[in-house]
Parts: C-alpha cells; structure tokens; sequence
C-alpha cells in the first residue's frame, strides 16, 4: 500500500526552515571567518580523523556502556534533569545522551553559532536539508557509504528504497550519504481544498466545481450573490492560498503565494522559474481581472493567516472567503472524526467554533484549460546529520543507527508511542476508541518533551508512524478521503539540490518578482509590465540561477 502510494510522489521539495537558515548562517560564518574564530574551531573539532566517509564496519571504538552521545534536537521546551524517558533509554541501550536545548526559535542563528565555535553535537537537527548538505559539504557533517547503512540500518533503508532511486541520491555527495530521507506522512498530498459547503448549498451549487472555468463561475457567485445571506456585499471567491492552486492549473504551481518556489519543467529539455515562464503571465492576466471584480480578497497581499497556528485560514474560517488551499487534511479533519476520538485541531476546530452548524467539503484538484493540476510539491523530510567525529567512530555510529531503528518505529511501528509519547498507563492511555492518548499531566507538548518524550529521540521521519500515533485519522485519510488518488496532484521538484549562488542573489530576485506581481494583481502595473518584470529578475541574478538550475536538473533527470 506504501509503496504504491509513493509511486505517485517520487521527488522532493526543499524543508520550509532552510531560507531561514541559509541566510543566517552565512551571515554567521562571515563574521566568524573574518576573525579567524571558525578555522581555528574546526581544527580543534576535527581532531585527528582524516576519514571523510565511512566505507566499511570496520575500526576501534570505546565500548558500548561508555558511548555518549550529544545532541542538539529539535525540542519544543526543556528537559528535566532527570527526565525519566531518557534515564529508560539510557538504561536500555547502556549509552549515555547529552542534549544541548536550543529554543526553536532561535535554533537557525544560534546552532551555527556554537558549531562554529568548536561545540559540534553528534546529533544536527533543525536546520533542513540546505543546512545538512552546508555541513557535510565543509566536512562538519561527516559522510557514510549507502552498504555501511543498508547493514547498520536495514529497515531504514527499505523504507529509502520504497521512496525510490531519487530519495538514495538526493542524501549523497560524491556517493557518500551524509542526511536520511523520510515522508512526512501530513504532506503526502499536499494542500487541501476546501468549500464552505452552506455557500454552495445556498446557491445551489449541486457538485464541487473542479474544471478551472466552472470554479470562477463558483468564485464569482461567492462574491456577488450574498452567500451567507447578510444582505451586504462583503464576501470572496479566495485568496492567497486558493490562488496557489488557480496557478497550478495554469501549469506555473510557485508563481505567487508559496512558502517555497519550485523550479518546473519547460518542456524544452531544461527548467524554468515558474513566476517568469510565458504562462505566469496568463495566469496573472487572469487574477488581474478577477482582483478588478472584486473575486480575490483584497487582504490577499498580508495572507490568510493573521497570526498564531501557520496552517489556520482565518479568512475562510471567519466566513469572509468561500475557497482555501491553506494547509493539509491534518489542519482539516472531518468533525465526524471527534465522536471516534479524534481531538479536533486548527481549520476545523475554529471554524466549528465560529459556525457550529456549518460545514465545509473536500474538493478535487482545479484542472486548466491544458489538463494540469496542482496540490502540492513532494517533500522529502530531512530530520538529521551528524557530525564527522561521530561517523568516523564507526562502531559509536553503527550503534546510534540501531537504536533509532528502535525509537522511531522501524522495527515495530508501536515502539514510537513509547518514543513519542512515554510510558503507557504512566504517561499515555488508550482511550474507549483505541486511540493513545496523554494523561492529564502530560497532555501538552512542552509536558511531554518535559519527560523525555515528543521528538526528543526523533531521529529520522517514518512514513509508518502515523497510523499507531492517530490511527482513526490515519485510517479516514488513506482509506476514505484520498482512496482517490485522483483527490491529489503532487508534482516533483526537479532541482532537488541547494543552488550555489542562491544565497547571493534568491532573496532579492524573489523581491523583484513578489512586487512586480502584486502590481500587476492589483492593476498598479499593466500586464505588459510582467515583460520588464522578467527583465529585471534575469539581471539581478535570475539569470545565473537558472544556469546553475539546469545543471542539476540534468544530474537527476
């Protein structure tokens, strides 16, 4: 059944933390190499270890009941001093773990800081796949061979092979693994659609409209027929993050609106930035129009979100737009889901808060003129790296790859409610439905962390996990919400890899096409001006990107 659903989503997308973490860490790095802190740190660190790569089992190493293991971990809050899940594995495994807290928050600017100045932790967590392969490419992270895994690890890797040959290369420079990758089961497929279904009902909308003509007949009716019956015109077809699908059924999914652009296929042997291909510019001849009839939000510019939990629309759940793309399914569970036990969460708790007897539907992908159609980009989810001092020490490494074989659910998925969630009957219960849950006094993530538990011992991101932490859920989302697979549209990132000059120019290139078409939305700017906005961003760099884009491209086409 994985297996099969991967099939559908066979590439990667870059992790959401690794813009932020790029730009603070050069910006880090140059300070430091201007005063000489950080060659001199990486001497000390490094020690004496030449090996850059692990090819064999072999080596010396202390013995078990001596290893300690340090880690900077992606915590939510502090530890205990005696938090009583790290004492238990401790005890298990006869290893000692050392955790270095990092408000996560701050974990992008201050990591880099103290691996700079010579504290390198064994276990990197945090700071996405751009940041691992940073690391790994300054010999910081250190590097392994894929046969020295297939045996330390065999489980992890059969789920790598699952993923495909794409998942293998893309945690490998010069054929040296230096990260693992990993399906976070939440964005398998991608954004939800979601309809205010009392809207539809009011105008007698008999089928969700999923043919990119029949949604703007919809989206108009949203905004100029008085859906939710108010007597006052003060309501919109979508916004920021239903607008992202609106592109991607132009076939230009990144033009506007994503955390992330995404390179696409030109259908010319190379790849082109979405918000600079021809289409871009008949789509935004399209939201120009729809802006000018008042159909988008015209709080499109500041989001969906106005603050707290990143996933929640508060547009569409206060009832001021009928349309969003904005989060998962997990943001979105089926209120049927709270009688099974399911706790309710993000977009459906605030909008069964705000309209008790209302409801909302799934929709289908938005299908073009051209047959495209857009939810998401595939993501490979990168959890970890670890140092060079630790993957040398063959046996240590060998020994830490085992035990998160363990932890995180490789061997038996039901280990990771311990993991996760604690001691049953102590920490966690089943409920009457069979769902794990926390008891009183640990029923928040900072509690949990608190003990030792939450992603305390996450080490990598398996896929399975899911299905024992929410099985209710995970049961309504792969057997009755996506048993279509056709619900989904999950495209590939087909530059998988950091581009070398990104941190030079990215930043002020996306400036240039952010505002540029913003202008055109709004009407500031004639279409015409999309020519000249190209124009700019070629000259600023875009240019350059796009050279090193193809590249890449190329490697892994």
């Amino acid at each position: 059944m994985l297996q099969e659903k991967l099939k559908l989503f066979p590439v990667v997308s870059e992790n959401k933390l690794e813009g932020l973490f790029m730009k603070k860490t050069r910006k880090v790095l140059t300070v430091l190499l201007t005063t000489g802190i950080f060659a001199a740190s990486l001497i000390g660190c490094k020690g004496s270890s030449t090996n850059s790569g692990v090819t064999s089992t072999g080596g010396t190493s202390q013995s078990d009941e001596n290893y300690t293991y340090t880690l900077a971990q992606w915590l939510p809050a502090p530890l205990d001093k005696n938090a009583p899940m790290v004492k238990k594995w401790e005890d298990e495994f006869g290893v000692k773990f050392k955790f270095d807290y990092i408000e996560t928050s701050k974990m992008a600017e201050l990591l880099p800081v103290r691996i700079a100045g010579g504290e390198v932790p064994d276990v990197i967590t945090g700071l996405g796949y751009n940041g691992f392969y940073d690391y790994a490419k300054q010999g910081i992270a250190g590097k392994w061979s894929e046969d020295f895994f297939r045996k330390n690890a065999p489980r992890i890797a059969k789920q790598i092979d699952d993923l495909g040959a794409d998942a293998w290369k893309i945690s490998e420079i010069d054929g040296q693994m230096f990260t693992v990758p990993g399906l976070n089961a939440e964005y398998m497929y991608g954004s939800a659609l979601i309809w205010n279904q009392d809207w539809l009902n009011k105008l007698h909308v008999e089928k969700i409209p999923n043919k990119l003509d029949d949604v703007e007949k919809v989206l108009y009716k949203f905004r100029n027929e008085d859906p939710d019956g108010d007597g006052k015109k003060d309501t919109y077809g979508l916004s920021t993050d239903g607008m992202r699908m609106i592109f991607g059924a132009y076939g230009v999914p990144g033009v506007y609106g994503e955390t992330t652009r995404v390179w696409i296929e030109d259908g010319k042997g190379g790849v082109i930035y979405p918000a600079v291909a021809p289409k871009a510019k008949e789509a935004l001849e399209k939201m120009r129009k729809w802006y000018a009839d008042g159909v988008i939000d015209p709080e499109f510019i500041t989001g969906e979100n106005k603050g707290g939990y990143w996933a929640v629309s508060h547009a569409f759940c206060n009832g001021r737009i009928g349309f969003t793309a904005r989060g998962t399914n997990a943001h979105w569970k089926d209120p049927k889901l709270w009688k099974e036990g399911v706790s309710q969460f993000a977009n459906s708790e605030l909008f069964k808060k705000n309209f008790p007897n209302g409801s909302f539907s799934y929709g289908y992908p938005i299908e073009g003129h051209d047959g495209k159609k857009y939810t998401g980009t595939t993501e490979y989810a990168f959890w970890s790296c670890f140092s060079e001092k630790l993957v040398s020490d063959q046996p240590k490494f060998a020994k830490l790859l085992k035990i998160a074989e363990k932890l995180n659910g490789y061997i038996d998925t039901k280990d990771y409610l311990t993991t996760r969630l604690g001691i049953e009957g102590t920490h966690w219960k089943y409920n009457d439905k069979g769902v794990p849950v926390p008891v009183e006094a640990y029923n928040s993530v900072e509690k949990q962390t608190s003990i030792g538990a939450g992603t305390t011992f996450n080490f990598f991101n398996n896929v399975k996990t899911q299905s024992v932490i929410d099985p209710i859920y995970s049961k309504w989302e792969n057997e009755e919400l996506y048993k279509d697979p056709q619900r989904a549209a999950m495209w590939k990132d087909p530059v998988p890899l950091p581009l070398p000059s990104q941190a030079d120019y990215k930043d002020e290139t996306d400036k240039i096409l952010d505002e540029g078409i913003i202008s055109i939305i709004t009407g500031q700017k004639d279409i015409n001006y999309f020519d000249e906005m190209v124009k700019k961003w070629k000259n600023a760099g875009g240019d350059t990107l796009t050279k090193e884009a193809n590249v890449i491209y190329q490697e892994f086409k």
